[in-house]
């Protein structure tokens, strides 16, 4: 039964195309040679040995690392360990691109990350210089914080083009409260205790000690770069669950969940006044 297949997008750098980037449906166990083939064809070139593949990461778009894929390794392998989500900067991004072997300058081929070369580097320039365009001046914002460049003249000039189209205010003020008067942030901060007593409990030194431990998994590259973390939470103390020492007592929760037993319970389970937390 053939493997599912997976995505790879590679940018060309060197290449004249209708895209600056080519998206291929590749098998998981395909090769960065497969994959070269494959766009070196797409694209009508004729010697995939004059290009290779190259892993680039870039953030804030000034850091710039490459590093030469060796034609045995499998991208999609390589692409599954980049960081997803909040694991990197909002300005930050991993790709794949095509490139010709050696590249400006005699460039020597490394499996290790190296500065990208210059004419990478005006690529990946152009590419971020779209997130820092402006809008033309004199444009009416209808909200002051997305102008371009904030400032007391820009502010004026944008509350004047709005005073003189009538659109003097932003917002509407709109109520966040629910029908019985408690609103979104009063329930927000009322859950805190509640989820806070899952791990919280009387101690003989504070009488809501966080019970609660963290941790820390961080995964490296072989070369050292950190490329991903994650952080568990768990109870420090499972057995205060069952049993607890002198003067000290349960997790608040096995209160909160027992405090509407009828009087004839709380004797029965040892859960007087005199015990409750």
């Amino acid at each position: 039964m053939p493997s599912e297949a997976e995505y790879i997008t590679v940018y060309l750098q060197d290449i004249k195309w209708n895209e600056p980037s080519i998206t291929l449906q590749v098998e998981p166990q395909y090769t960065a040679l497969d994959i070269v083939k494959t766009l070196v064809n797409k694209t009508r070139q004729f010697n995939h040995n004059s290009y290779e593949l190259a892993e680039i990461f870039v953030s804030s778009g000034q850091l710039c690392k490459e590093r030469r894929l060796d034609m045995s390794e499998i991208p999609y392998k390589v692409q599954g360990l980049w960081p997803k989500g909040g694991a990197l900067a909002p300005d930050a991004t991993y790709r794949f691109y095509l490139v010709r072997k050696g590249g400006p300058g005699g460039f020597l081929r490394s499996l290790s990350w190296t500065d990208c070369n210059h004419s990478l580097d005006a690529s990946l320039d152009s590419y971020f210089m779209k997130f820092l365009e402006q809008k033309t001046a004199g444009e009416n914002y209808a909200d002051l914080c997305s102008l371009p460049d904030l400032n007391e003249t820009t502010l004026l000039e944008n509350l004047r083009q709005r005073f003189y189209t009538d659109a003097i205010y932003t917002y509407n003020k709109q109520s966040q409260q629910s029908h019985c008067g408690s609103g979104v942030e009063q329930t927000l901060l009322g859950a805190g205790p509640v989820l806070e007593a899952f791990g919280n409990a009387k101690t003989v030194h504070n009488d809501n000690s966080s019970r609660f431990g963290k941790f820390i998994l961080v995964d490296f590259r072989k070369n050292g770069a950190v490329h991903g973390a994650s952080v568990e939470k768990y109870l420090l103390e499972k057995s205060r669950i069952v049993s607890q020492s002198t003067n000290e007592r349960n997790y608040h929760v096995f209160y909160y969940l027992l405090n509407g037993a009828s009087p004839e319970n709380q004797v029965g389970l040892l859960l007087t006044s005199q015990r409750v937390a």
